[in-house]
C-alpha cells in the first residue's frame, strides 16, 4: 500500500542547516517527523508547492525573554513571523521559576515585559507544566535563572552566602535540572545577581557540569570592558568543566576594546578544551535597564529599599559615585548613546535641555522610575558585529521580549533572523547563505544538545521555514519596531503549519522540551 504523508513540501531548494550546498528535493512529513527527502512526489494529505522558494530548518532563538509573556500570549506571533520555531527562555538569570514571593516582587513588569496576574506555580516543573498546557506555537527550551535561586535562599539580602546557603542554592538548581532545565543563566550586571561571588558561581557551575548543561551568562561589565566578564566566565568553565555560552556578546570600542580582542580570549579557551560559544543580534543598539550604569555598592543599597537621594546624601558617597562615573561610564560610553525610551531622548540631550549634568539626569530618572527603567544603548559598530557574526561558534538570539509597554519594544523582537540574513548574507556577503542558516539552526541545536532538531534530514522533527529569498527583508526600525519581515511565507512546527502567506494560524504546534529527554 502506498504511503500517504501528512504533509509534502515539493519543489523547494533545500538548505539543510549542515552547510551542505543548496539542492532541490521534496520533503515528506509523517506524525511531525521528516520521513522522506528525495526527487519523487509522494502522496500526501496536504501539499505545499515550494517552487522558487528556499526551505530551511526552523530557526532556533538562542536568547529570548518571553518567560512570563508566554503565559497570556503563548502563540508567539512575532517569533513565528520571522521563522523561529524553537525559543530558549530563562536568560540573564531572569527565569519565571522556581518562584518565591521575594522573586515575584523583584521580577517587575519592566523586566518581565508583562504585569500578568496569576502565577500558578512554585517549582520549575510546575512552571513547565503550566506552559505545556497552553497553545504554544513554538517549542520552548527552558533555562533556570540564578536570580530566583539566590532570592529563594538569600531573600533581598546582598550579604555573602554561607556555605550552607550555597548548598541550598545547589539543591534548588539540581532540582530544576532534574525537572527539565537545560542549564543555568546569570545576569551579573543586574541586582541581586551582581552580588554573586566567583566561589558561589563555581559551586553552581559544578552542578551544571554534572548534568552536562550549559552555563549561559550575561557577563559582568557587559556594557563596559566586556573582556573582564568573559575572562570570569572562561575561568568558571576551566574550574568546573561546564560549557560556557556568552549571551548577546557585544563590544563598545570607546574604551579601546574591539570584538576580535574578546573573540581571541574565547578561541584560546577552546584550544584549552573549554567549551565556549556566544550569541548576538544584528542591531547597533541594545535594550536594557539602567541598573548596569550604577556601581555595585549603590545597587546593593538600593536593593535594601533605600532611595538614590538618601544613598548619596553623604558628600563622600556622592564624590565616590561621581569618580566612578568619570572613570567608568565616561571611559566606555558617550551619554549621547543612552536613549531613555520614556523620553525618546538621550541622557546628554536631556542634560543640555535641563542645564544639568548627565549623571544627575541618570540619578533623577532612577529616583522617579527605578533602576529597571529601560533604555536603548548604542555605541557598537558594524565592524564588531560582523567580526562576531563570522566567528565559527556564534549563533543568533533576539534577546527580545514582547513588552506590553509599546515604548519598550525593540526591532530585534520582530526581525532579528531575517535581519541577520539581510545584513550578513545579502548585503555584506560576510557569510554564505548556507553558513548563516547553520548558525541559526544546526549550531544552536548542537550547543543545546537538541539531537532531533536543527537540520533537514531523515528522522528530524519537522520544524521548517519556507522563504522567498529574493524578497526577504527586515523593515522594522527603532521608530517602527513592530513591522513584520517580508519573505517568510510558510512556517511548520512539529509538522503543523502555523504560517501561510499573509496569515498566522493559531494552533497548538509547539511544546516544552525538557533536557532529560536527551539523556541516555
Amino acid at each position: 500500500m502506498k504511503k500517504v504523508y501528512d504533509l509534502v513540501i515539493k519543489g523547494g531548494q533545500i538548505i539543510d542547516g549542515l552547510k551542505t550546498p543548496a539542492y532541490k528535493a521534496n520533503i515528506g512529513i509523517k506524525r511531525g517527523v521528516i520521513e522522506y527527502i528525495g526527487p519523487s512526489a509522494p502522496a500526501a494529505d496536504f501539499v505545499i508547492d515550494a517552487t522558487g522558494l528556499f526551505v530551511f530548518p526552523g530557526f532556533i532563538d538562542m536568547h529570548s525573554h518571553n518567560d512570563l509573556v508566554l503565559i497570556h500570549r503563548p502563540w508567539s506571533t512575532e517569533k513565528i513571523m520571522q521563522g523561529i520555531t524553537t525559543e530558549t527562555i530563562g536568560h540573564c538569570g531572569f527565569s519565571a521559576a522556581p518562584l518565591t514571593p521575594e522573586w515575584k516582587e523583584f521580577f517587575t513588569p519592566d523586566l518581565a515585559g508583562t504585569s500578568v496576574g496569576a502565577w500558578d506555580w512554585e517549582t520549575f516543573n510546575e512552571y513547565l507544566e503550566e506552559l505545556d498546557s497552553l497553545e504554544l506555537a513554538t517549542n520552548i527550551v527552558p533555562f533556570c535563572g540564578y536570580g530566583p535561586i539566590r532570592t529563594a535562599v538569600m531573600g533581598h539580602s546582598y550579604d555573602l552566602p554561607s556555605s550552607q546557603d550555597i548548598v541550598r542554592m545547589q539543591i534548588i538548581l539540581e532540582q530544576a535540572l532534574l525537572e527539565g532545565a537545560f542549564g543555568l543563566t546569570t545576569g551579573l550586571a543586574y541586582p541581586p545577581q551582581h552580588a554573586a561571588t566567583f566561589n558561589e558561581l563555581v559551586a553552581l557551575c559544578k552542578i551544571v557540569s554534572r548534568y552536562n548543561g550549559l552555563y549561559a551568562t550575561h557577563v559582568r561589565h557587559n556594557i563596559y570592558n566586556v573582556s573582564k566578564g568573559v575572562k570570569e566566565a572562561i575561568a568558571l568553565g576551566k574550574a568546573t568543566g561546564a560549557k560556557i555560552h556568552i549571551a548577546h556578546l557585544q563590544v563598545r570600542p570607546r574604551g579601546g576594546l574591539i570584538a576580535t580582542d574578546v573573540l581571541t580570549l574565547m578561541d584560546d579557551a577552546r584550544q584549552q578544551g573549554i567549551w565556549c560559544s556566544c550569541d548576538q543580534y544584528p542591531y547597533l543598539a541594545g535594550l536594557g535597564p539602567l541598573s548596569p550604569l550604577l556601581p555595585d555598592w549603590l545597587l546593593s543599597l538600593l536593593g535594601q529599599g533605600k532611595n538614590v537621594v538618601d544613598c548619596l546624601a553623604n558628600a563622600t558617597a556622592k564624590q565616590v559615585f561621581e569618580d566612578w562615573v568619570n572613570q567608568t561610564i565616561s571611559k566606555y560610553f558617550s551619554w549621547e548613546d543612552i536613549i531613555l525610551l520614556t523620553k525618546k531622548q538621550s541622557i546628554m540631550t536631556i542634560a543640555l535641555l535641563e542645564e544639568n549634568l548627565p549623571h544627575e539626569v541618570l540619578l533623577d530618572e532612577i529616583s522617579k522610575e527605578g533602576v529597571n527603567q529601560l533604555a536603548l544603548y548604542f555605541g557598537k559598530t558594524w565592524d564588531d558585529l560582523q567580526a562576531i557574526a563570522k566567528w565559527p561558534y556564534s549563533v543568533v538570539g533576539t534577546d527580545g521580549v514582547f513588552h506590553e509597554n509599546p515604548l519598550y519594544l525593540h526591532p530585534r523582537v520582530f526581525n532579528t533572523f531575517p535581519k541577520t540574513i539581510e545584513k550578513f548574507v545579502k548585503q555584506s556577503k560576510l557569510l554564505s547563505l548556507e553558513e548563516c542558516i547553520f548558525k541559526m539552526t544546526s549550531l544552536p541545536a548542537q550547543i543545546l544538545g537538541l539531537t532531533d532538531r536543527g537540520a533537514i534530514k531523515l528522522g528530524q522533527k519537522a520544524d521548517l521555514v519556507l522563504v522567498d529569498y529574493i524578497n526577504l527583508t527586515a523593515p522594522a526600525s527603532y521608530i517602527k519596531p513592530t513591522i513584520p519581515p517580508e519573505g517568510i511565507l510558510y512556517v511548520v512546527v512539529n509538522g503543523h503549519i502555523v504560517k501561510i502567506p499573509e496569515e498566522f494560524i493559531k494552533i497548538k504546534a509547539g511544546r516544552v522540551i525538557r533536557k532529560k529527554e536527551y539523556e541516555t
